[in-house]
């Protein structure tokens, strides 16, 4: 289990309290581009993509299938 999986898998058992939240995981991508010789630091970015949000149902960094 990688490290997403498991800050994923601890979301799923730390709940808000049930009776006055629902929750769904969703997950957004989103890539940085920076010059070659700039340091890669978030702001000084020269374009992001975002993704919009979208059901998570795979583990993003190891692939692995997520249970519900």
């Amino acid at each position: 289990m990688c490290k997403c999986c498991k800050e994923i898998k601890f979301w799923k058992e730390h709940k808000p309290d049930e009776n006055k939240f629902k929750e769904k995981i969703f997950t957004k991508l989103s890539i940085y581009t920076w010059r070659k010789e700039q340091k890669a630091i978030k702001g000084k970015q020269i374009s992001t993509v975002t993704s919009k949000t979208f059901d998570l149902n795979y583990c993003p960094m190891c692939g692995r299938k997520l249970t519900k």
